[in-house]
């Protein structure tokens, strides 16, 4: 008989729950430390036929140490309706966990996507420099208004942030809090916020070029970069997350996925499609946008369902770029899936093979 066990992981402390595939079976609860030593001393001892648990961010290893083990897993979304708990009486720990297994139990969980180690390494390297770029830019605007608030001048534009204006320009103005009289705090601020922007952008650097070298064997990036108007950034956070394009049925599960498809409210007669749901990957959605109107200037293609679409409507702007980013997205979805890189759309083929490569995936 199956044997399921559901864990609802936590920060410190797990709680599980060991059901079977009968219904009038007792569930089993047990408390353990979120520990990976720990989680395999206990998946040994109680050898489930199948672990489910919702996704979060120690899914990773548990997935990796039940495949080493030979376990069937399934991970969970708890962004669905099933796990809304506003009218509920009670919440606790082992009540999710037992949710789980009964959900398991009647075949009602569709699993996510986990990707392997190595993919889920680059992923994090392409979320922590978006998040390293959000850092420079809050610090440059912050550095802005500090001058701005002063009466004192900053170049427009990229050129404010040269190594030659920050070292000449704005080193004039910065001071060491320790020799800043009262009235000249704002130089002590200024020299706190260039040396963080340095940092910042320093670091930034380093990470884009380990990005280079992952994505150099990597083909999938060279597919995706084929399109005009994509640069190396959008290849590399487009493949980051469709990874393995197969996993996807259709171009609408993959916009679906970024949330780019738009919400159906459907009642009696009524019967329409409002804005994009906005589920899923923010910085997938986010980069789109930013290749998108990025490809219209350089991809005819594209420019043509950006005209289209808006129809000369200057308050369509924004749904018509929403339709070139969901198209580049499925357009790059559907190159990853065949191999092909890009071809005028006017062909009767997507596109032609891509070269071969003999380096093993590792993004």
């Amino acid at each position: 008989m199956q044997t399921i066990l559901a864990l609802d992981l936590g920060k410190f402390k797990t709680a599980s729950c060991l059901l079977t595939e009968d219904h009038s079976s007792v569930p089993v609860f047990k408390t353990i430390m979120t520990h990976p030593k720990t989680f395999e001393q206990f998946l040994v001892d109680v050898k489930p036929s199948l672990l489910v648990f919702e996704s979060c961010g120690l899914s990773g290893w548990v997935v990796d140490l039940a495949r080493k083990l030979g376990i069937e897993v399934l991970v969970a979304h708890p962004g669905g309706e099933a796990w809304q708990w506003g009218k509920v009486k009670r919440k606790t720990d082992k009540d999710d966990a037992l949710k789980l297994a009964k959900m398991a139990r009647n075949n009602e969980i569709n699993s996510v996507h986990i990707p392997s180690p190595e993919h889920r390494q680059f992923q994090q390297l392409v979320r922590y420099r978006k998040k390293l770029q959000a850092q420079a830019t809050a610090t440059q605007n912050a550095i802005r208004s500090n001058l701005m608030a002063q009466g004192e001048e900053c170049a427009a534009g990229k050129t404010a942030w040269s190594k030659s204006y920050i070292e000449n320009d704005l080193g004039k103005l910065r001071k060491p809090f320790e020799k800043c009289t009262a009235s000249e705090y704002w130089r002590g601020t200024l020299d706190v916020q260039l040396t963080h922007l340095v940092a910042t952008l320093k670091l930034m650097r380093r990470i884009e070029k380990q990005l280079a070298i992952i994505s150099k064997p990597d083909p999938r990036i060279e597919i995706v970069q084929s399109i005009p108007g994509v640069g190396v950034v959008g290849s590399q956070v487009i493949v980051a997350h469709i990874d393995d394009a197969k996993r996807f049925e259709s171009a609408r599960k993959v916009s679906s996925y970024a949330g780019l498809a738009p919400k159906k409210w459907q009642s009696g007669k009524m019967d329409r499609q409002n804005r994009i749901s906005r589920r899923g990957p923010r910085l997938l959605r986010s980069v789109l946008t930013e290749v998108a109107w990025c490809a219209i200037r350089f991809n005819p293609h594209f420019k043509a369902l950006y005209d289209r679409v808006r129809g000369g409507s200057k308050s369509r702007k924004k749904q018509a770029i929403i339709a070139v980013a969901r198209k580049i997205l499925v357009t790059a979805w559907a190159m990853l899936r065949d191999g092909a890189i890009w071809s005028p759309p006017q062909t009767k083929t997507m596109g032609q093979a891509a070269p071969q490569s003999t380096a093993t995936n590792t993004a």
